[in-house]
């Protein structure tokens, strides 16, 4: 969508009679043991809780509702950026090799650094973390706005651009475990499904309304100009998380960074359940690549022989399917998410990228996009929401850092992957071969895994029958 280390703010007082009622009720208790938060719902928590609609619930803590705020607004930069950025390269270089190029630039160092980022979020200051990420990004964004504006940036220096996208994936890489492991603290268990739900609502909001003001602002302004809001738009994040009062301050951990890191990776290896989701989430990054942003402008080119206004309405289509996927989630918050899911939903993706390769009207492409949106965003929904909901609180910061990198290590593949393809072959062909292996490897991984958790249950029966007779 974007607090002193000695300090540790579990309550908060006010003169305000609503808002003790609010904070005091159902925000979260102090924290307990190492580092493990208890969230619940206290008795003063109702009357309050009766403005939110269940598939609301989730705003009733004050914090988050501020972390959402100021990821939305963002979001809604960080996506101007995305379209005209994307926009910028295709104009200089005309080849969807460097969009590629491009996108795994700024996914690298996301995938090197993740797990580092992690075990930053599980042993420093949450507050700080995000405040100094946040202000990195902005200062790489509004690198960017100068140069375009300077009309710095040729197809000769289209390094600079990949440079800055390096920089602001090294900023992410300790933002979004951060982000995701502080959501169930402010949160509480109960009401993580919902917020996840909204989280996904306010991204996809801003993934349909950012890519249309970017629209306007390259026809109208100069692409510069998405690149000076999404400069600024950090500093929403940076008031949002600087606003929170109950922004626990972690507990520094007894072992090394490098014995905090194999933990999180032996935890893993213990849960081939967690396993596996991972392995669907990276599936459905790299397959579904063509789709989610990069590879759209070739295909408004390619397909359609439309420039910035058709790809900027590819981009919000997909944004608004997404925003009513994430919606009818919220509204199933209440039922316990089951990963399995995923998988029909993740063959009706691969449906979506054989229709888009065929060659009819726009309108008609642009209901598939938005199509695949609201699928993908309801399939991811269901897999991460599971993952951070059956971990426990001491290891949620890796967890989510390895979460966080499936997905970013896939996307960034996917998108190299279809760049080269779609110029050696065309983008047609790229969206055929990942359909239909999406098709195929979706259901395949599941029976797979099915397969061997039936083995592995018949295997710990025998040895309890063998102990039982011995």
């Amino acid at each position: 969508m974007s607090d002193p280390a000695a300090e540790s703010k579990t309550s908060a007082t006010t003169d305000d009679p609503a808002e003790t009622e609010e904070d005091n009720g159902d925000a979260i208790s102090p924290i307990i043991g190492e580092g493990r938060v208890a969230g619940g719902i206290g008795p003063g928590a109702l009357p309050r809780f009766a403005r939110w609609p269940k598939a609301l619930r989730a705003f009733r803590h004050s914090d988050y509702r501020l972390l959402w705020a100021g990821a939305f607004v963002s979001n809604v930069g960080s996506w101007m950026q995305n379209v005209a950025q994307a926009w910028l390269i295709y104009d200089l270089t005309q080849s969807a090799t460097w969009l590629g190029i491009d996108a795994f630039a700024s996914g690298l160092p996301v995938v090197a650094l993740l797990p580092l980022g992690g075990v930053m979020a599980d042993r420093l200051n949450r507050r700080w973390l995000l405040i100094w990420s946040n202000l990195v990004s902005a200062l790489m964004a509004a690198t960017l706005a100068v140069m375009a504006a300077t009309d710095f940036l040729t197809a000769q220096r289209v390094w600079w651009i990949v440079a800055l996208s390096v920089g602001t994936g090294l900023s992410d890489a300790i933002r979004v475990p951060a982000t995701q492991s502080l959501v169930p603290v402010l949160v509480g268990r109960d009401d993580l499904v919902n917020a996840m739900s909204l989280n996904s609502i306010q991204f996809n909001i801003s993934r349909a309304l950012g890519p249309a003001l970017a629209g306007v602002s390259l026809v109208s302004l100069g692409v510069s100009w998405s690149f000076t809001f999404n400069a600024a738009s950090f500093l929403a994040v940076i008031a949002a998380v600087a606003m929170m009062r109950n922004v626990p301050a972690a507990l520094p951990g007894r072992e090394s960074v490098g014995e905090s890191l194999r933990g999180g990776v032996r935890y893993l290896r213990s849960r081939p359940d967690l396993m596996m989701m991972m392995v669907l989430i990276a599936m459905g990054g790299f397959l579904f690549a063509p789709i989610t942003g990069k590879m759209l402008p070739v295909v408004a080119q390619e397909i359609f022989h439309l420039g910035a206004v058709g790809y900027s309405q590819l981009v919000s289509a997909f944004g608004l399917g997404a925003v009513l996927g994430a919606a009818a989630m919220a509204l199933q918050s209440h039922k316990k998410p089951n990963p399995w899911r995923a998988v029909p939903l993740y063959v009706l993706l691969g449906v979506c990228e054989l229709a888009l390769c065929w060659h009819g009207p726009f309108a008609l492409a642009a209901g598939i996009v938005a199509l695949g949106g609201a699928v993908f965003v309801a399939a991811v929904i269901q897999i991460n929401t599971t993952i951070l909901h059956s971990s426990p609180d001491e290891v949620r910061g890796r967890v989510a850092s390895f979460q966080v990198l499936s997905f970013r290590l896939g996307m960034p593949l996917g998108n190299l992957t279809a760049g080269l393809l779609a110029t050696s072959m065309g983008i047609r062909s790229v969206l055929f071969g990942f359909g239909v292996a999406m098709i195929v490897l979706a259901p395949a991984a599941m029976m797979g895994y099915r397969r061997r958790a039936g083995e592995e249950t018949r295997r710990q029966g025998d040895t309890e029958t063998r102990r039982s007779l011995s």
